[in-house]
């Protein structure tokens, strides 16, 4: 079933490029975006290609393998929503190191509910929260994403999400650590 539901979204993807999307909500608001910006190809398809090792029980090999997993899904859509802000690559470097911090970050929240499903994304959490907390250090070295701060602002959780990966946050922490990278420009 999951082979079939990324198939659907390689072919939704693909008809709103051409102008032709399909009858849902999201299919055309694919096509209209589209219209408006130039978004390559291969990120859409890197997201796509990247959730098949979800449907797996495969835990990835190696530290550079999950983060390429990483880079390749949460990276690519801080990219995307980077070029649609302002409509270039120059937060590419950006994009891949607050990308894998989130998303290991994600990662190391959401173990429990992956093991109970008998997948294992992550070999040590303790490994894991701490390349999370290097790679947002080295997003926060990096240039200021200026108009596409937005779509950098999820990583902003990220020191929020290690302090007690187990535990929810309310909403106006959250709220606090969006205004905070805002105010500042940066994460």
């Amino acid at each position: 079933m999951g082979e079939i539901r990324l198939q659907w979204w390689r072919e939704t993807v693909e008809g709103a490029r051409t102008g032709n999307p399909r009858v849902h909500d999201v299919a055309r608001a694919l096509a209209e975006l589209f219209a408006r910006t130039d978004l390559p190809n291969a990120l859409f398809d890197a997201v796509i290609d990247a959730r098949a090792f979800d449907l797996s029980r495969e835990r990835a090999p190696d530290q550079q393998a999950l983060d390429d997993y990483i880079d390749a899904t949460s990276g690519n859509l801080m990219r995307l929503a980077a070029r649609v802000l302002d409509a270039n690559a120059t937060h590419d470097d950006l994009s891949r190191e607050a990308g894998i911090a989130y998303g290991l970050a994600g990662l190391t929240r959401s173990e429990a509910f992956h093991r109970a499903r008998g997948k294992h994304f992550i070999h040590d959490t303790g490994l894991v929260a701490a390349e999370a907390k290097r790679r947002f250090a080295s997003a926060q070295t990096l240039p200021k994403p200026g108009r596409s701060l937005p779509a950098f602002l999820p990583a902003a959780l990220v020191p929020l999400y290690l302090k007690h990966p187990e535990r929810e946050r309310p909403i106006f922490r959250k709220q606090l650590a969006f205004l905070s990278a805002h105010l500042r420009g940066r994460l």
